[in-house]
């Protein structure tokens, strides 16, 4: 499934979405918080065993944070992402290790980058942000949904 992976990162980095989403991140008209929200609240509707609703959109979130972002959150987006398993998020993580092979254009430190996570709850810091905060960024759930 490498070849359609790939074809969807081409795809995913030409959609209007995420041309406008890393526009917006150049610019400073969406912040780094507003991305953690936003993928706090996608997150919240994992289930294990089903598929993920929002995979794309985490994939689209990848995609963006690689080609014009490269600073140490896209980073953390990107590889934290890439590290995990879980087959209901299959086209996110994959997009994500294609991302992170782009960045580091080395194989021998985006394998040392990975590590070992297994699930979801593997992410980062995405589970501790703002919690109780139930709102999203409007302006983002626009770029991406």
């Amino acid at each position: 499934m490498a070849g359609s992976d790939d074809a969807l990162y081409e795809l995913l980095s030409q959609a209007k979405q995420v041309r406008a989403l890393r526009a917006g991140l150049g610019t400073g008209e969406l912040l780094e918080k507003e991305v953690r929200e936003f993928t706090y609240r996608l997150l919240r509707d994992f289930r294990s065993g089903v598929l993920f609703e929002h995979d794309i959109a985490l994939a689209a979130l990848a995609v963006a944070l690689s080609r014009d972002w490269n600073t140490p959150f896209a980073e953390e987006y990107i590889i934290d992402l890439a590290k995990l398993k879980n087959p209901e998020m299959r086209r996110s993580i994959a997009i994500a290790r294609l991302a992170a092979r782009r960045l580091y254009k080395s194989t021998d430190t985006l394998s040392r980058s990975f590590g070992s996570a297994d699930n979801i709850e593997a992410i980062g810091n995405w589970h501790l942000i703002h919690p109780g905060r139930e709102e999203c960024s409007d302006q983002l759930a626009e770029f991406i949904l």
